[in-house]
């Protein structure tokens, strides 16, 4: 077998047996020239200029790739953890995380068979969907005829994903059969047993690559939460220099917070939350009515209603709450003197907190219900267990306790006057019987009493 680097080449009628240095070639066969320094830079800037439009366009699949790109390329420009890798990986991981998320809704739609909510451009569900509320509420009211909808919709979404999957598998297999021709050219000279075991060794090969792409499908939330993590850490690195840093920290913690509500990581999630709270207040202009802090609260509270705490889930749901009902009262006193346009705008910010308002009730509404639920299961229990053991205490009580004296063998009682004859004659006869056996031991009897 020869090594690329003691090719010869024909130069003419002359072999030259000069090491060739081969330079990179792209897929359409043709070189590829090193980019400059400044050409990764511009490279960097427009995967990520691309990564975003793709994601604020909701093309999650695209998004994740260009911008997974992106890191890597500004991880190996400017070194890792540096300052300017931290927006690519901030948005890649929230690219991951809301394919994740996704994700989920896809299965579990499929499971229920109900249909996905619409969503506008931002990835929102829209407020006014023509979704009936009732058939969500009671799905047996859904038709046949809807029901095979939804099927055939859940259906081409996930064939879509399988498609997409199904070619990069069969782009993989190309390349590893050009691959494997060429191995096999320069293995000629191996046995019949030797070619049976490398075919077992690629099939146990394509059989482990089918594993790692279903333990992939599972591990998006996973990647998302990595992704994030690196952006925390950057934060962490340069935390000291600005508030600027302190406002992206608390950003990627939030969404690290939701990372780990979607892997049921509650106490994690509540933990990073924390730290956002802490951060807010060294940072925030006025605490009381920031929206950003309402949101915190309003996350707190779902991972304390996930986790079944359903007291401190409505006490936060209340916080998150009394912010925006606060943040209401400032926009509301600054609408008289406000321009045309700012005041639209602030209307329009008055009536979406107004709208959330009426959304945290309900929720705080269903964490105090559950709690209440929930107590009255438990005192229900208290009261089934404390009527069994006092049930068992009873059955003990009344139970005849199992006196055995009566069973025992009591003497005959004998006539005190008749003791004494008894004794006397008992002792006669041991007498007699004791003298007899001494008898037999010296070899005679004694004569039998004359008459």
């Amino acid at each position: 077998m020869v090594s690329s680097s003691d090719k010869t080449v024909e130069v003419g009628e002359m072999e030259v047996g000069t090491v060739v240095e081969e330079k990179p070639v792209a897929s359409n066969g043709e070189e590829t020239k090193e980019l400059t320094l400044e050409e990764k830079k511009a490279k960097v800037a427009e995967l990520f200029a691309e990564g975003k439009k793709h994601y604020f366009a909701q093309s999650l699949e695209d998004a994740c790739r260009v911008l997974s790109d992106a890191c890597k390329l500004s991880d190996e420009l400017f070194g890792e953890l540096s300052a300017e890798c931290y927006e690519p990986f901030f948005f890649c991981g929230r690219a991951l995380l809301d394919w994740a998320q996704i994700e989920d809704k896809v299965i579990d739609h499929a499971m229920t068979g109900m249909p996905l909510p619409k969503t506008t451009d931002s990835g929102s569900s829209a407020a006014n969907d023509s979704i009936d509320e009732e058939k969500y509420e009671n799905p047996d009211k859904v038709s046949e005829e809807e029901r095979e909808k939804i099927r055939e919709e859940v259906g081409e979404a996930l064939a879509e994903g399988a498609a997409k999957k199904a070619e990069e598998l069969e782009t993989e297999k190309k390349t590893e059969g050009d691959q494997q021709k060429d191995e096999k050219v320069e293995d000629a000279g191996k046995d019949a047993d030797g070619g049976e075991e490398e075919s077992e060794g690629e099939d146990e090969e394509m059989d482990e690559e089918g594993d790692g792409e279903e333990a992939q499908a599972t591990t998006t939330m996973q990647d998302a939460w990595e992704y994030l993590e690196v952006a925390r850490a950057i934060c962490d690195k340069f935390l000291a220099e600005s508030d600027d840093w302190k406002h992206r920290k608390i950003n990627t913690l939030l969404f690290l917070a939701e990372c780990s509500i979607g892997d049921e990581q509650y106490e994690q999630a509540l933990s990073d939350l924390d730290v956002c709270l802490e951060l807010q207040k060294a940072v925030a202009t006025d605490f009381s009515t920031d929206r950003v802090v309402a949101q915190t609260y309003f996350t707190i509270a779902r991972a304390h209603k996930l986790n079944d705490n359903f007291d401190d889930a409505a006490r936060h749901f209340d916080m998150a709450r009394d912010i925006l009902k606060a943040k209401i009262e400032n926009l509301e006193k600054e609408l008289n003197s406000a321009e045309e346009v700012t005041r639209k705008q602030t209307e329009s910010a008055i009536e979406e907190m107004k709208s959330i308002i009426s959304d945290l009730d309900l929720k705080k509404q269903d964490a105090e219900d559950s709690a209440k639920i929930r107590k009255q299961v438990e005192d229900m229990s208290r009261k089934v267990m404390k009527e069994m053991a006092d049930q068992m205490a009873a059955i003990g009580e009344d139970k005849p306790v199992n006196d055995i004296t009566m069973n025992l063998r009591k003497p005959a009682k004998r006539p005190a006057g008749d003791d004494a004859e008894v004794v006397e004659t008992e002792a006669k006869k041991a007498k007699e019987t004791g003298k007899q056996e001494e008898e037999k031991e010296e070899g005679h009897v004694s004569p039998a009493p004359e008459n």
